[in-house]
């Protein structure tokens, strides 16, 4: 038996069980009759009949469409081209003829109305074209920001939509353009229902809604940007007293010699830090709008360059006044001589003591010298761990002296290097609470997970038998300790 055979042979049994339940719903519903009480059940088994017949259809036709060879359906598809091109044949016969959709025979026309047909027909693309090209033109116009819209001058201006007056101008225009169509139509005897004068007429009013938003719209933007030109030079200026504050207080330290001077000029800093930085902050925030702009970013990036480099070149100077005793000697330099040297004087003290001390007990003339020598000694010996103490605390020092200077060269080296990125920190040190604020409530609940677990009875018994293995483990050591075995 073939596949097609078992095909249907299937097809067939679920076509026989199908309209077997069918039947028997139909049945059930005819044996209800018109009793009211049983009104309501018979409108859902009507309900479910129908759902049942829908479903049986579809599957059997689903079923059926399966089965279809691949000519079959392809002698389908020819059929649905031939009635197509049978009706559209129709159609090219009913114009030669000259008759209508009716069959009635149309107006003949002459040289002359065939004339003004063709210029209707010609006005009526033309303003169609015009009408399309404008409103895609004004749905554009509606969908641009201010900055975008300001650089769209052209289109604006070839839509007439700048202002109420040139939009004033372009719809008596249009209206001038459809009182024409209209003439052409008349003496063309086209009438005004036609689609594509209907077409016309819906083209003409949507752009003429269109074009009233385009034009308010066009307003609100150019209102927009002159506020934005108006906000972007107020950012100017503050950046231009922001940066001449810094580069005149770089120019300010680099004629400062005295380290006192030094160090006032750093206070002064320090004390104007916070309202510069709050002056930098605020710039960044009333440029955050504007971040497109390019000239803007430059004065941000110059900003920012500035002000680090103040602070940087004040560090730098705080520090080589502080850590430097002169040009070519550093400070850890000096400390580590001189701790060697306390250093070296314990031993050096311990070696006399030891070489006078016979010297005192023998009794001679010089006697009396050597234990006075040996007391100073002993005196100088009792006060060495302390100095000894200070000097392993300065040895200390100039490490971290040397190990700060080599982390700030690096700091100094990222710190200077051109800045290309910027931004604000409000929203990092927001985004650094939000995830300790997560890492406590994970820690947390982590915590109250451990106490339920402590307390419950598994966790005992564990804690119960890692307590008896180490008392096995602890008398057994005892047991080898008596017997004088290696534990």
């Amino acid at each position: 038996m073939s596949s097609e055979t078992v095909a249907i042979q299937t097809l067939l049994e679920a076509f026989e069980e199908s309209s077997e339940r069918i039947n028997a719903l139909y049945n059930k519903v005819k044996s209800a009759g018109d009793d009211c009480k049983e009104r309501a059940t018979t409108i859902d088994v009507f309900r479910v009949l129908h759902d049942c017949f829908v479903f049986h259809t579809d599957t059997l036709q689903n079923q059926i469409d399966a089965l279809k060879t691949y000519e079959e359906q392809e002698a389908e598809n020819i059929e649905e081209e031939v009635e197509e091109l049978e009706k559209e044949l129709h159609l090219l016969d009913r114009i030669s003829r000259g008759c209508d959709d009716a069959g009635c025979p149309l107006p003949s026309v002459n040289d002359v109305s065939l004339a003004a047909y063709q210029a209707f027909v010609t006005r009526s693309v033309d303003l169609s074209a015009q009408l399309s090209v404008m409103l895609e033109g004004l749905r554009h116009i509606l969908t641009l920001t201010p900055p975008r819209l300001s650089k769209a001058q052209s289109i604006v201006t070839w839509l007439g939509v700048a202002n109420k007056a040139t939009w004033s101008a372009k719809e008596k225009q249009l209206n001038a353009s459809w009182k024409s169509l209209e003439e052409d139509a008349r003496l063309a005897s086209a009438s005004m229902d036609e689609p594509s004068l209907v077409a016309v007429r819906q083209l003409l009013s949507d752009v003429m809604q269109l074009g009233k938003k385009a034009v308010s719209a066009v307003g609100s933007g150019s209102r927009a940007e002159t506020e934005r030109a108006r906000d972007v030079e107020h950012l100017g200026s503050q950046q231009r007293r922001l940066v001449l504050w810094c580069r005149q207080q770089q120019a300010n330290l680099d004629v400062l010699t005295e380290p006192d001077h030094i160090q006032e000029f750093c206070k002064s800093l320090l004390e104007h830090y916070n309202v510069m930085s709050d002056n930098y902050h605020v710039v960044l925030e009333k440029a955050e709008p504007y971040m497109d702009n390019e000239t803007v970013q430059e004065w941000l990036l110059e900003a920012s360059e500035a002000w680090l480099h103040l602070q940087v070149k004040a560090l730098e100077q705080f520090r080589r006044t502080l850590f430097e005793v002169h040009q070519d000697s550093l400070l850890e330099d000096q400390v580590e001589g001189q701790s060697a040297f306390c250093l070296q004087l314990g031993t050096v003290l311990g070696a006399l003591e030891c070489t006078l001390t016979p010297w005192c007990e023998v009794r001679s003339s010089a006697c009396g010298r050597c234990i006075q020598l040996l007391d100073s000694c002993r005196e100088l010996r009792g006060m060495m761990p302390e100095y000894e103490k200070l000097s392993r605390q300065l040895l200390e020092l100039t490490d971290r002296l040397r190990i700060d200077r080599e982390a700030y060269d690096c700091y100094r080296a990222a710190a200077l290097s051109h800045v290309t990125y910027l931004s604000s920190s409000a929203e990092l040190l927001a985004e650094a609470a939000r995830r300790k604020g997560e890492y406590k409530a994970c820690v947390y609940e982590l915590q109250e997970w451990a106490v339920k677990k402590v307390r419950c009875d598994s966790w005992r018994n564990i804690r119960d038998k890692v307590r008896d293995i180490k008392d096995l483990l602890e008398q057994d050591q005892l047991l080898q300790r008596h017997r004088g075995e290696p534990v």
